[in-house]
């Protein structure tokens, strides 16, 4: 079951693809807007082009657990959209363009590494 740090529902992906900033680094663009809440709540959009189901799924796996082991700030609402190139990137270099992102916004805690 998904709990309250997902988005789980299209209209609230909607709200966020159409008022939110992008911002990107490297194999990751980052949509981000406030949402009011007590919590931090994010999505993850991986396309066909990036690759078959099983790299599809290995990325959204290994964007998960880079937010997961991220202490985020609350408040945020966020999607990440994986690029064709992510398919390519190992967990290192994913977690470094994910957290540099965070952290321009902002939105993780400053002194977590994760």
């Amino acid at each position: 079951m998904r709990g309250e740090n997902f988005l789980t529902e299209p209209r609230q992906y909607e709200r966020v693809y159409s008022q939110g900033i992008s911002r990107t680094s490297g194999p990751v663009i980052m949509k981000v807007i406030p949402n009011s809440l007590a919590f931090s709540r994010y999505g993850i959009s991986v396309s066909r082009r990036v690759g078959n189901a099983v790299t599809r799924n290995k990325v959204k796996r290994r964007i998960r657990e880079i937010l997961r082991l991220s202490v985020l700030n609350p408040g945020w609402d966020m999607v990440f959209i994986a690029r064709a190139s992510a398919a390519g990137c190992d967990y290192e270099w994913l977690s470094k363009n994910i957290r540099s992102l965070l952290k321009k916004e902002k939105i993780v805690v400053l002194g977590e590494s994760g």
